[in-house]
């Protein structure tokens, strides 16, 4: 039981973590958004009852932490990596879960250098972190369902006694090299001071990151980074230009096809500088007819 960060009393295990005085803030569930993620997610809900079979669980919120870096796989394959993806529960204590034996693989991310797209033989890089991302979240897909139907368990045995849990899992942090930081917040993959460089989460330059525009970041939907990059790819992918040259003259036969290649690659040329450039708070996208411009 010292090993893991749960209350004394045996009524209260579950519930939200009381950090003792002795203890400071060591632990992830000392911290604040331990504290502000369990009443977002439980509240004063400490049970949970089965609307199907009347039976009654402690909510237990059980925080998820990862660490990805990738590692040459043998000599012999020269570049070929493999990007381990491996995760702990926040509620093991630190001391725990710097043992090797507290991380368990959740997969791997395969190199993408031998991967031939079809056009010019490699991928873009672009295309790299769409490859990373997809297999993220293929990797990701059971934490996500359970995360929408949190687990019951009739026969968790822990402390010596049989307990009726519901688990409600959240990922805290991420772990990684500056590398792997920069490819899961899609970030330019420039460290040089003044670089252009967004979190693309919230649209927030790395200049004024401890400085959020009023009313705290905004989320920038992946729906709205797919259609961005789909923009770049319909100019610089020519399988892809092809296409929508050829859709909009079916459409629109006055264009001629030099006019269509002109009005692409400027919104191709666009979009790129939007995923591209420093942007600060307070500079939101906005829709226009060729695509998506910032609003200075």
């Amino acid at each position: 039981m010292s090993n893991i960060c749960v209350n004394p009393d045996e009524k209260t295990h579950f519930s939200r973590y009381i950090v003792p005085y002795t203890e400071g803030r060591l632990e992830i569930m000392s911290g604040k958004w331990y504290r502000d993620t369990y009443f977002e997610c439980i509240g004063d809900q400490a049970i949970y009852v089965d609307p199907e079979t009347g039976e009654a669980y402690d909510n237990w919120f059980v925080p998820v932490q990862f660490y990805n870096n990738k590692t040459g796989s043998s000599p012999s394959e020269g570049s070929y990596t493999l990007e381990p993806f491996v995760f702990t529960l926040g509620i093991i204590r630190r001391e725990i879960r710097e043992l090797a034996r507290a991380w368990r693989q959740a997969g791997f991310i395969p190199s993408c250098s031998s991967i031939n797209n079809g056009n010019n033989g490699s991928l873009s890089a672009e295309e790299t972190l769409s490859f990373t991302h997809e297999c993220l979240s293929i990797l990701l897909e059971d934490l996500a369902y359970l995360q929408e139907n949190p687990p019951l368990f009739l026969k968790l045995f822990l402390f010596g006694k049989e307990r009726k849990v519901r688990l409600l899992l959240q990922v805290s942090f991420v772990i990684g090299d500056q590398l792997s930081q920069d490819t899961l917040c899609c970030r330019k993959k420039v460290n040089a001071g003044g670089a252009g460089r967004v979190h693309r989460s919230c649209l927030t330059s790395f200049l004024n990151s401890s400085t959020p525009q009023e009313g705290g970041c905004r989320i920038m939907p992946k729906k709205t980074l797919d259609q961005l990059c789909e923009k770049v790819w319909e100019w610089e992918d020519k399988n892809k230009r092809i296409i929508v040259v050829n859709q909009i003259l079916s459409n629109r036969i006055v264009f001629k096809v030099e006019k269509v290649e002109k009005i692409i690659k400027i919104r191709g040329e666009l979009t790129r500088d939007i995923l591209c450039i420093t942007h600060g708070p307070g500079y939101p996208l906005v829709a226009t007819k060729m695509g998506f411009i910032t609003q200075r």
